[in-house]
């Protein structure tokens, strides 16, 4: 029944997002979606009884949730009330996975028994410094915990570390504490066992161009770099994803695959060969950076990527340091 899931909750294949009923983009075409389900749900149940129950029965699962699940999506999981929610646009998926994890957590400290709320506090205030004293160790390098690639921006050095006042420690620590995870990352957190060396190898060098020629001297657009050098890379990898326009294959012109909406981006070069790609207006990242994982993949199949790095380089420093300062969004 995974297939059912799928088209309800939608399903990412190598990074690409495909959509699914949560993603309706009105209460209207919600319905229209449903409706056209109907007759791929009943075969899957159909199929799924008889293997499973051994006699033929009719289909009721579409009826059953259309009639007990559907307003409940319309009213608290489609697109706009997703948007209305603050989860951006196009919206983020919303798990309670997180408060699950915490809450399970919590159920640890006090051996899942009831306890005083004063001996509850105080285990709530070890844990919490625990955690926080683990990223702290992870900040210096010390200990069995490490930064993961795409936060080494935010490493300071034991002998540096030691030099600082309090007052700085704790404002370094603020600035860790508050730098967002990546949008389209499977990861929880920014931190990782020592040993699990996948993590701390440079793996994006499959690209013809390295992400390190556009990071500043301070590191403190490491991970806006890092995360989109890291997305052209995966669409490169899957073949289909990164195409020729259309009765265009002599340009350099290239069709995008979309990992959040339906259409891909189309991204071009201008009449001028400047070394210069330029994505659609439907691709939020370029239109704030000038730069975006659709027009590195594009540079990169169309063998101009060195050429485009050295051309944001001489036209983009500002949004480089714009970057730095608002993330990837």
């Amino acid at each position: 029944m995974s297939e059912i899931l799928n088209d309800i909750f939608g399903y990412k294949v190598d990074g690409v997002h495909f959509l699914g009923l949560v993603d309706a983009k009105s209460e209207d075409d919600f319905r229209d979606k449903l409706a056209a389900l109907k007759s791929k749900w009943d075969t899957t149940e159909d199929k799924f009884r008889r293997v499973e129950k051994g006699a033929h029965t009719l289909p009721s699962f579409h009826a059953w949730f259309v009639t007990y699940q559907s307003n409940v999506m319309m009213e608290t999981m489609i697109t706009p009330v997703r948007q209305r929610a603050g989860l951006g646009t196009p919206p983020d998926p919303f798990y309670t996975n997180p408060s699950e994890s915490i809450n399970r957590e919590l159920k640890r400290v006090v051996d899942r028994r009831p306890c005083d709320l004063s001996v509850f506090i105080e285990k709530i205030f070890s844990l919490i410094q625990q955690q926080n004293d683990r990223i702290t160790q992870a900040v210096v390098r010390n200990g069995e915990w490490r930064l993961r690639n795409g936060f080494k921006f935010l490493e300071v050095s034991s002998d540096s570390w030691y030099n600082l006042s309090e007052k700085q420690r704790k404002t370094h620590m603020q600035r860790v504490l508050h730098t967002q995870l990546d949008e389209d990352t499977i990861h929880t957190t920014a931190i990782v066992l020592h040993d699990d060396d996948s993590e701390v190898e440079d793996t994006y060098s499959h690209l013809s161009a390295s992400y390190r020629d556009l990071l500043l001297p301070d590191h403190s657009n490491d991970a806006v770099i890092q995360a989109i050098w890291k997305k052209a890379g995966e669409l490169c990898n899957q073949p289909g994803l990164v195409v020729h326009v259309p009765g265009a294959a002599a340009s350099l012109h290239r069709m995008v695959a979309s990992k959040s909406g339906d259409a891909p981006h189309f991204v071009k070069t201008p009449p001028t060969l400047t070394g210069q790609f330029i994505c659609d207006d439907r691709c939020l990242n370029y239109k704030t950076y000038k730069i975006c994982s659709h027009t590195v993949a594009a540079a990169e199949s169309s063998g101009k990527l060195r050429e485009f790095v050295a051309w944001y380089k001489k036209n983009k420093s500002v949004n480089l340091d714009a970057l730095s300062k608002h993330g990837l969004g």
